[in-house]
């Protein structure tokens, strides 16, 4: 079985800066130059498709998993703008690329007027030409605002604004906030033991499963890895490691026998990688609770590996085969199976 340790990583919390798992920023950003960047460690990606052939050990699929994760961050790192954390909402903003060299041209001239170096009617007319584009700007985007009120779109900026004012969910943890450090270790370890319960389940296998067949472990294809990719979810926040889905898309053709054969080693050994078992719990209060100061008035969101859910995957897809060739499934449960939905549950009764 796959088990997956929960506990708080550190004693402080910053409620100032949103915490966010998106290291890179991808909204410009150059993936044919990140795809350059990775074909340069061609010969290094050669190495580990070797050493996941070689390797006998789980200490060693950890290692590998290390080595390929480490790669792929630097590989961003080098070709992609990393992400700067804001403590403020940017929602009706006025600012924009020339706003923001505007105003480093207004600082220049204003450090050069305090040393001397420049006439004050220069500054002077740095400092109006500054001002007068930051009041223009403001102006266009007001009257953009309140162009958009008259649009059709009903889930436009005044209903952004509209259910912001009306979100009655706090904003930080009341449960944890305002505490010193000691009480903030207990009130964390305490909220994970409220929302992930320790499963101390004794009880046996169905006596259908208890041999299970080797048809289970089939080999994973390329062809399965390379259509799972296609469809990933570019907009899914990673997990702990910072890979995307969209870098593992860019980076698919070549590291898509990587992948195949790293699974296909993890169902040899019957292991799962150590860092993958690894999530970032995003704790969330639940809407319209009277009392935030109750663990179970929250519900987390754990993001894991991208990595990891393909694999993952790969498990699901032969366990429901398993389970559905050995007739495990009752005809009459029409829940979390294909084909089967309250529609075909309401058409039996």
């Amino acid at each position: 079985s796959i088990c997956f340790s929960i506990m708080p990583t550190n004693s402080t919390i910053s409620f100032s800066t949103p915490f966010s798992t998106w290291k890179f920023s991808e909204k410009n950003a150059n993936w044919n130059k990140f795809s350059d960047h990775l074909n340069r460690k061609n010969n290094d990606i050669n190495d580990l498709y070797d050493r996941i052939n070689l390797c006998q050990t789980t200490f060693e699929i950890d290692h590998i998993v290390q080595t390929l994760t480490n790669m792929i961050n630097e590989v961003s790192t080098s070709s992609l703008t990393t992400k700067k954390p804001q403590t403020h909402s940017n929602t009706f903003s006025c600012w924009n690329n020339t706003l923001e060299v505007t105003k480093k041209q207004f600082h220049y001239i204003r450090n050069l007027y305090f040393r001397g170096r420049v006439s004050e009617d220069r500054y002077k007319a740095s400092r109006n030409k500054y001002v007068k584009l930051y009041r223009k700007e403001r102006n266009n985007s007001w009257k953009s605002y309140l162009e958009e009120c008259d649009s059709n779109n009903p889930f436009g900026n005044t209903f952004k604004m509209l259910k912001h004012k009306l979100n009655t969910c706090p904003k930080d943890i009341p449960f944890i906030n305002g505490q010193d450090c000691t009480t903030i270790k207990q009130q964390m370890n305490d909220m994970v033991d409220t929302l992930f319960p320790s499963a101390n389940n004794t009880n046996p296998l169905p006596s259908s499963l208890s041999q299970i067949n080797t048809n289970i472990t089939n080999v994973i294809t390329t062809a399965e890895i390379e259509d799972m990719i296609k469809s990933l979810n570019n907009k899914k926040a990673p997990g702990n490691d910072n890979i995307s889905n969209k870098m593992i898309k860019v980076s698919s053709q070549l590291l898509t026998p990587i992948f195949t054969s790293l699974f296909n080693k993890c169902f040899q050994l019957g292991y799962f990688p150590r860092q993958w078992t690894i999530g970032v719990a995003m704790i969330i209060p639940k809407p319209n609770k009277s009392d935030y100061m109750i663990a179970k008035n929250y519900r987390p969101i754990v993001l894991s590996s991208h990595l990891a859910k393909m694999l993952e995957k790969c498990i699901k897809s032969r366990l429901e085969s398993y389970l559905n060739s050995c007739d495990f499934f009752h005809s009459n449960q029409h829940g979390f199976k294909k084909q089967k939905s309250t529609t075909t549950a309401l058409q039996q009764i």
